[in-house]
């Protein structure tokens, strides 16, 4: 190791080695006050060289071998006149330059003997300076060194011209599109399902079907309507453009509204919520998807024409129902059946909230007499009981009061009587009712008890029993005929 040739002067400090966190040993003769003597002891101003003031602290113990400082300033310019202490080494390689600050950390001043503490940095002065005293005038005695003063560096020159402009432009261009990329990409994700075409021949997506279908609903257009069918229903009057729009005119659908829901697959099942003739309906819909369009599986609820209503021209808001079935779109219907003698048990008007397989209501839908069609049984029996007693026959037609005389005897013309035995107005307490699958057909059960007198021929008079137990009447239309049994 070469000596450096920087010379200490009398009045600044010896540099300090920052791999040791204590003054370094080895002080030169006639060094400043406070400078470390041999042994690493610090000795304090006055005291005699090798005295001992107390334990030295362990960590002044110098090293075998002087450490290298880890601090490597590339630029490094000794001062002229400066003498590296013993033990140091400079790196391979290492270059001087002019004006560089010496390693950092100062020395610390003269301490008592003790734990070794650590010196606190002097910052370097600002300006110009050797060592940070004014001019004129060095560093106190004992004062750590804080290394020549080295004036702020200066930013490395830019180029002027447009070329940095024009890569930040562009930087920031790239970055601009990419967050377009991702804000169309999340809104397409997420709302991407709304934008998609609704007409039946161009849904995307299941969401986009069920909505065009329900619009085509509340638009009454049927035509359309059935084109989301993924088979289409068969042609019915009650599946028509004038048929959907009269219903929609009295019981609109409103608030549609279809739940979101991912779509896996070909098949898909939604939800939709929307009123109906101000009903609330939260229906449940089942889509496929076929040549990538989307398909409702039912448009349109079905059932059988029920049972119960036989040959009865029922008709759902004015037009006779099918005898092959029943079939409706989402609505609120109302059923009559085209006479004021008869009635739907229950009420005459359902709702179909969701295309399904059966229309529940309808076969809850029994027909049944109404008011006014019990008085005009009732009536009609009276009346056909007096007709049936005015007879001359003793068979009377549809009478059920047959009566008949003895072999050889034959009756007087003008002479038969028949009389009501039985007390109260006839048919009075009784009930009528319909008959099952045959709502057109009453029946009435009473018991009729009837004296029936008459002349012979031969002179003899002779008398005998009839009765009636059973009325049965016949409606078409507002017209109820009756007949005894």
């Amino acid at each position: 190791m070469g000596q450096d040739p920087f010379t200490p002067q009398p009045d600044r400090q010896q540099p300090f080695d920052p791999n040791r966190g204590t003054p370094q040993s080895g002080g030169t003769p006639g060094g400043p006050p406070g400078y470390p003597q041999a042994g690493g002891v610090p000795v304090p101003p006055g005291a005699a060289p090798g005295s001992q003031p107390g334990p030295a602290s362990p960590v002044s113990q110098p090293p075998a071998a002087a450490p290298q400082s880890p601090y490597t300033a590339p630029g490094y310019t000794a001062q002229p006149g400066y003498t590296a202490q013993p033990g140091y080494t400079a790196q391979p390689g290492y270059t001087a330059q002019p004006g560089y600050p010496e390693a950092p950390g100062p020395y610390a001043a003269p301490q008592t003997p003790g734990p070794a503490q650590t010196a606190p940095t002097q910052a370097f002065p600002t300006g110009a300076g050797g060592f940070g005293a004014p001019p004129g005038q060095g560093p106190a005695a004992g004062a750590a060194y804080a290394g020549p003063g080295v004036p702020p560096a200066a930013p490395p020159p830019q180029k002027k011209g447009g070329k940095g402009l024009l890569i930040g432009l562009i930087a920031g261009g790239a970055a601009l599109l990419l967050v377009i990329a991702l804000v169309i990409v999340f809104v397409f994700a997420l709302g991407g399902r709304d934008n998609a075409s609704t007409e039946p021949t161009k849904a995307a997506t299941a969401h986009a079907a069920l909505q065009g279908y329900l619009d085509a609903l509340a638009a009454g257009d049927a035509t359309k309507a059935k084109e989301y069918a993924l088979n289409a229903p068969a042609e019915s009057p009650l599946l028509t453009d004038d048929f959907l729009k009269a219903a929609i005119a009295k019981h609109p659908i409103t608030e549609i509204e279809v739940v979101e829901s991912s779509e896996y697959g070909e098949s898909e099942y939604l939800t939709a919520n929307y009123a109906v003739g101000g009903t609330t309906v939260q229906a449940n819909y089942r889509l496929s998807k076929v040549g990538g369009v989307w398909k409702l599986d039912e448009v349109v609820a079905t059932d059988d024409r029920p049972r119960a209503w036989g040959d009865l021209d029922v008709k759902i808001n004015g037009t006779s129902v099918p005898d092959d079935g029943v079939a409706l779109f989402p609505g609120v219907y109302e059923l009559t059946t085209g006479t004021s003698l008869i009635e739907f048990d229950g009420g005459d008007t359902f709702t179909v909230g969701e295309p399904s397989t059966y229309i529940t209501d309808l076969s809850t839908a029994t027909p049944t007499l109404s008011d006014a069609g019990e008085k005009a049984m009732i009536s009609a029996s009276q009346e056909w009981l007096k007709k049936c007693l005015a007879q001359e026959s003793l068979t009377p037609a549809n009478c059920a009061m047959s009566s008949r005389l003895p072999s050889g005897i034959t009756m007087k013309a003008g002479t038969l009587k028949r009389t009501v035995s039985t007390s109260g107005t006839p048919f009075s307490g009784a009930t009528p009712r319909l008959t099952y699958g045959d709502p057109t057909t009453v029946t009435m059960s009473s018991y009729i008890s009837i004296k029936v007198s008459l002349t012979a021929t031969n002179g003899n008079t002779y008398t005998g029993p009839a009765s009636v137990s059973q009325a049965v009447g016949t409606i078409a239309g507002e017209k109820l005929t009756v007949v005894f049994k």
